[in-house]
């Protein structure tokens, strides 16, 4: 579970970056902007799935552990 979440900070600060990257943006070409904001909708994904994934293991916290 720490692992999910340092990952999740570690993208949040990547996002953060790409979005001011973006704004601070001169190029008029629009391929870098369209570029940009594919990354940061990739990244926001995968944070939102990775809270899933937490959230999913945090509710089963304490309980006995399937047996397959």
């Amino acid at each position: 579970m720490r692992v999910l979440a340092l990952a999740n900070k570690e993208d949040e600060r990547r996002v953060d970056k790409y979005k001011a990257r973006f704004k601070a943006s001169k190029n008029p070409d629009l391929r870098t902007k369209k570029r940009l904001v594919e990354i940061i909708e990739a990244k926001e994904r995968d944070i939102k799935a990775r809270e899933k994934e937490y959230e999913r293991l945090y509710a089963r916290e304490g309980e006995q552990r399937e047996m397959f």
